[in-house]
């Protein structure tokens, strides 16, 4: 297998981290097994993998970031 690209990112809204049962994206390396939302507008919201038509509303105010 060949790496192409390598992007960090955590898909919970809790940050991530291997606590049990804290609902945070586990740490370590993990594999794509399927694309979606390839023609989805940037910032779309997902729900169980169903695009909502929605767009998130990104934060860019440091004092409002998650930590």
């Amino acid at each position: 297998m060949e790496i192409v690209r390598s992007y960090p990112i955590s898909s919970s809204k809790y940050g991530e981290g291997s606590t049990q049962n804290s609902f945070k994206t586990p740490l370590g390396n993990h594999v794509i097994k399927e694309m979606i939302g390839n023609n989805a507008i940037k910032n779309t919201i997902f729900t169980s993998r169903i695009n909502t038509k929605r767009q998130a509303e990104i934060i860019h105010d440091e004092a409002n970031q998650l930590r």
